[in-house]
């Protein structure tokens, strides 16, 4: 585990703090396979980050003032939503998401950062982050958008102006999702049906429906949407 080094008392106790959350970032990380890191939005600091993350990012500490592969950009959205999020009632905000689609620092390979809020104040100011990275589908375009698991509805940050616009979400049933994100983590059309306990036929008109649905061509077009619009 690879945390932030506290010299003094104050410093600490607040690592003390984060030792739950920590806890469950590695749990995340190690059942998922995937990279994982924690913000502390108060501070504006890395204080757990999963070890391939570090390998990644070519850090072998967490003591950066930025958050890792996160810029200016990213850290303003991030600000930007807690507003909307302070707003939503206590239900709602468990199911918030943010979608990050960014450049690794440095690199021309793209990332997708999803991140959630574990821990907030007595007023519902957002203080911890946990984020999970994956590969994007992305190749180019970057992209921040967050949701609501309840609402039908996408909201999409625009740089210039710092405000989020709202566009209606495509709906994709329980079943078309479930074959997106298994083609996804890279399963054939005969492994998702047994995964799914379809039929290879059902899964090829669950990817037509989406197809039809999302406007697109392909697969790959399709992975890209739905990616785009918080549905993996």
């Amino acid at each position: 585990m690879t945390t932030i080094a506290f010299g003094d008392e104050k410093k600490v106790n607040t690592m003390k703090a984060y030792e739950p959350y920590i806890a469950m970032a590695q749990s995340v990380s190690n059942l998922t396979f995937q990279e994982v890191y924690l913000i502390d939005l108060v501070d504006k600091k890395v204080v757990y980050a999963s070890d391939t993350l570090l390998q990644r990012s070519g850090d072998d500490t967490v003591l950066s003032e930025t958050p890792i592969s996160l810029g200016q950009p990213e850290l303003n959205a991030i600000a930007a939503v807690a507003a909307q999020y302070k707003a939503a009632t206590p239900e709602k905000r468990k199911g918030f998401v943010l979608h990050i689609h960014t450049r690794w620092h440095g690199q021309d390979t793209m990332a997708s950062h999803k991140l959630t809020i574990i821990h907030s104040d007595k007023q519902g100011n957002p203080q911890l982050v946990m984020g999970v990275v994956s590969p994007s589908v992305r190749e180019r375009e970057e992209s921040i958008v967050f949701r609501f698991a309840d609402e039908d509805t996408l909201y999409r940050y625009q740089h210039e102006t710092g405000l989020w616009t709202r566009h209606p979400l495509p709906h994709l049933t329980n079943n078309e999702i479930a074959m997106l994100r298994l083609t996804l983590q890279g399963h054939s059309l005969e492994a998702i049906g047994r995964l799914m306990y379809k039929s290879p036929e059902s899964v090829k008109y669950y990817r037509r429906q989406v197809f039809e649905k999302l406007n697109v061509r392909n697969i790959t077009e399709a992975l890209v949407v739905a990616a785009d619009y918080c549905l993996l």
